[in-house]
């Protein structure tokens, strides 16, 4: 048995970007999971006309399904042997119209020909839409779900119609806004103090975006975590090291010292988890609380590590800065410093593997 021919609409279709991936490697990927093609054979891909530039399409297909070969062909090439040899419509398998099982050849090109560009265009733009949906994580927190997703999701949509984005695109650009609100927060005076607290949510919020384009685009990777947890890191520390400077500048220097104490005991804290993780053989990871088996079984921990998640501190303390209370901000961050320190401290010096 062969693998069936997939017939596109034309090597534009063939080509365009589902979530910043060619609609090619996304019908290849999705029928190497169902098990419809096999290793051992070439996949053909059909289009009217033939193929000018294949040459991306090919790379992003044996990237994401390395063990089958490619051969690009006319859709008339094909129709010249049996118009019974097995085919399927590539816009219908990905849009959900037809499952992914292979029917006559004649029957394929007819229905894929008589297809109006502009519902291809749209059945497309669904499934993309379909697809960043589903970046999403499981353990994202409430403010994250209803607030920070629908917003980084809007913008991981956007940014995939580009062919070139890349999710290292989306963490340098929550380092940048990192990096501004540093600005304001240092050098801006009462201003730069508003400024600093919109910039770290506006950070908070784009974070999401690279490890959805990494999800959606099937580029996930443990150096891509690493920068992603760093620049998380490197910006939480920044937002209070500028609020604190900020406030101490400004005469309230009981406010700053506080901040500047709980990040040293953050930054201490921090750095044992990060060597924990390191040693257990993963990548660089702060989460040892969200994922240790006994935060699972304890609602105590449970409500802690949701209290702790960046989404839900970042959109806190910026509220307070913005309404005036930065010494507010501050020393609930501290006092929430102190919580978790001895949390972390207990967790570690204890038995129990992370899940």
């Amino acid at each position: 048995m062969v693998n069936p021919i997939i017939v596109f609409d034309s090597e534009e279709t063939a080509a365009a970007l589902v979530a910043g991936l060619p609609l090619a490697a996304r019908v290849c990927r999705r029928l190497a999971d169902t098990k419809i093609l096999k290793n051992r054979y070439c996949v053909v891909l059909a289009a009217p006309g033939g193929w000018r530039r294949p040459e991306r399409i090919e790379a992003e297909i044996r990237r994401l399904v390395t063990s089958i070969s490619v051969q690009f062909e006319t859709l008339e090439s094909t129709q010249q042997g049996p118009s019974d040899r097995p085919a399927i419509d590539a816009v219908s398998l990905l849009t959900g119209v037809q499952p992914p099982l292979a029917r006559p050849l004649g029957i394929v090109a007819r229905e894929a020909a008589a297809r109006e560009s502009q519902a291809t265009r749209a059945a497309l733009d669904t499934a993309s839409r379909r697809i960043v949906a589903q970046t999403g994580k499981p353990t994202d927190g409430f403010v994250s779900r209803f607030l920070n997703r629908p917003v980084s999701k809007f913008l991981s949509y956007h940014a995939l119609k580009v062919a070139w984005v890349r999710p290292i695109h989306a963490t340098l650009s929550a380092g940048l806004l990192g990096l501004a609100m540093a600005v304001c927060l240092f050098l801006g005076g009462a201003t730069g103090l508003a400024l600093g607290a919109i910039l770290f949510q506006a950070a908070s919020i784009v974070d999401g975006v690279d490890g959805e384009i990494a999800r959606a685009t099937q580029r996930s990777s443990k150096m891509g975590a690493t920068l992603d947890t760093l620049t998380d890191a490197l910006t939480n520390f920044a937002f209070i090291a500028g609020v604190s400077a900020n406030l101490w500048l400004s005469g309230d220097v009981v406010a700053g010292q506080m901040g500047v104490g709980a990040m040293i005991l953050l930054a201490f804290g921090l750095t044992l988890l990060g060597l924990r993780s390191v040693r257990a053989g993963g990548g660089l990871s702060f989460d040892a609380l969200k994922h240790d088996d006994r935060t699972a079984s304890s609602p105590v921990l449970s409500a802690l590590a949701k209290i702790a998640s960046r989404d839900v501190y970042a959109l806190v303390l910026a509220a307070l800065v913005l309404v005036g209370l930065a010494p507010a901000a501050l020393a609930l961050f501290a006092g929430a410093v102190c919580v978790w320190f001895a949390v972390a401290l207990i967790m570690l010096t204890t038995s129990a593997k992370p899940r």
